[in-house]
């Protein structure tokens, strides 16, 4: 879907949202995109990056995003598309990435912007505001985290185990799309240094910088996930090994009486077989012989 908005008498917004092939020929007939740049802009999979085609003057920026994942251990990132040229902005996102949309509305609305007819300006203030969308994910996470290693301290199981390893799935990705921003814009201050405005160049250090600490905050919550996570699951592991060696030797202890009981009752002569009270000499036995195997279970492996 093509949706065209003119912002002012500077530039216009066309936002393209979940594009068709009908779609795909508009923006290669009508707006003269290359097919290279839109299959950029498009691509799901598509790394955060620089692009630019010096003959029509397009300058193409991807730039991961973060966005809600549809089940535990989905991938919590997707790439957006801002394509800039001198008169004319192009947004392309997808269903779950659709929220950059009201963002850039709510920018061009803000008078502390300093002039949001420059289309640069709204690209770099666009960027900061999905950088800092991070920081409210990986807060969530870390919410969501404590949530459930406070019901773990009162009972461990594999469920809640499963729901500490899919955020550190999502932290993961964090992490790799963060990275992969911080370098996609290390590329931009080389490729503009110098032709960037004051504004322009404090806003790329801005963003550079929360960036830098959305990785240390991911990083944090990374690794308190994997080790709580860990921790829980070699607590359930040793609890298991527990109550395989209680199982074990409980089964030790119900075939006693079975092996006594037989051996009695085999055509042989044993020690007080004839007696009158064989039949609790035999019971005594196998009592004797059952706190032995406790004793030794509790003295070797408790």
């Amino acid at each position: 879907m093509i949706t065209t908005q003119m912002v002012n008498n500077k530039f216009n917004w066309v936002k393209v949202e979940n594009p068709d092939e009908k779609d795909r020929a508009i923006l290669r007939d009508t707006y003269e995109i290359r097919r290279d740049i839109l299959d950029y802009a498009m691509d799901i999979h598509e790394r955060p990056r620089v692009e630019i085609d010096t003959e029509s003057n397009y300058r193409l920026f991807i730039y991961d995003s973060p966005i809600e994942p549809k089940f535990k251990g989905d991938i919590s990132v997707e790439p957006i598309g801002l394509l800039i040229s001198d008169h004319m902005l192009f947004t392309f996102t997808r269903k779950r990435t659709k929220y950059v949309v009201p963002m850039i509305e709510n920018i061009l609305n803000n008078p502390s912007i300093k002039d949001p007819s420059f289309i640069f300006d709204l690209i770099l203030e666009t960027m900061l505001q999905v950088t800092v969308k991070f920081f409210d994910y990986i807060n969530s996470a870390n919410r969501e985290r404590t949530s459930i290693q406070s019901h773990l301290t009162h009972q461990a199981n594999r469920d809640s185990i499963n729901q500490l390893l899919g955020l550190q799935t999502k932290t993961v990705y964090f992490l790799t799309a963060l990275t992969s921003n911080q370098e996609m814009l290390s590329v931009m201050q080389r490729i503009f240094k110098g032709k960037l405005t004051d504004f322009q160049g404090d806003r790329l250090e801005d963003i550079i910088i929360e960036v830098n600490q959305g990785l240390s905050m991911a990083q944090v919550s990374s690794s308190v996930t994997r080790e709580v996570a860990d921790a829980y699951s070699n607590l359930l592991d040793s609890n298991l090994n527990s109550t395989m060696k209680f199982l074990t030797i409980f089964s030790l202890i119900l075939s006693v009486p079975n092996i006594v009981f037989a051996f009695y009752g085999m055509n042989v002569r044993l020690p007080f077989a004839s007696s009158p009270i064989g039949w609790i000499i035999s019971i005594l036995i196998s009592i004797i012989i059952c706190i032995l195997i406790w004793i030794l279970y509790h003295k070797h492996f408790s």
